[in-house]
């Protein structure tokens, strides 16, 4: 592995406007198979599953490849949530044998939220991210997309045009 930054991939380069001006590969891989969920997910994350890739494959950027990246994703969220209840029940300072400390939970809560903060940024999820992205529809993938039924594992789809998904976007 090379130090430094890792490189940003192409599609991204493509989608900011290649700003460095350098040839770009063409021969990387191009994945055109929407992701599934995967079925060894439990009921919480495959909830976050159902919320997170509506909007995912509205941006157009969730693919096969993606779904292990959503899926740690959406893990670290139920993961969050759950040190978070702990975090507020135990409080953030205990006492162990006579001295006041930082509750543990507060570090693990910490490294969680950085874990989502940096795949929301993969995924383009923040506005800093997007603010970089310039997207043209691909009318032949929101086609290919639609027919197969977009990227969920096929139990949930809005059959009604005005719905709303959980976080108040159109589905």
């Amino acid at each position: 592995m090379q130090p430094g930054f890792p490189p940003k991939p192409t599609a991204i380069k493509r989608l900011e406007g290649n700003p460095g001006k350098r040839a770009l590969p063409t021969n990387e891989p191009q994945p055109t198979r929407a992701a599934r969920c995967p079925a060894d997910l439990s009921p919480e994350v495959r909830r976050e599953w159902r919320k997170l890739a509506p909007i995912l494959n509205r941006m157009g950027v969730l693919f096969e490849p993606d779904a292990l990246a959503l899926a740690n994703l959406c893990r670290d969220i139920v993961e969050e949530r759950n040190v978070s209840a702990t975090c507020a029940k135990v409080g953030l300072i205990i006492q162990q044998k006579g001295f006041f400390s930082v509750n543990p939970l507060f570090h693990i809560q910490s490294e969680v939220r950085k874990r989502i903060s940096n795949a929301l940024r993969e995924f383009g999820m923040t506005p800093s991210a997007r603010s970089r992205l310039q997207v043209a529809p691909d009318v032949r993938l929101l086609k290919e997309r639609k027919a197969a039924g977009g990227v969920l594992d096929g139990q949930w789809k809005s059959k009604e045009p005005d719905a709303k998904s959980e976080y108040g976007k159109p589905n």
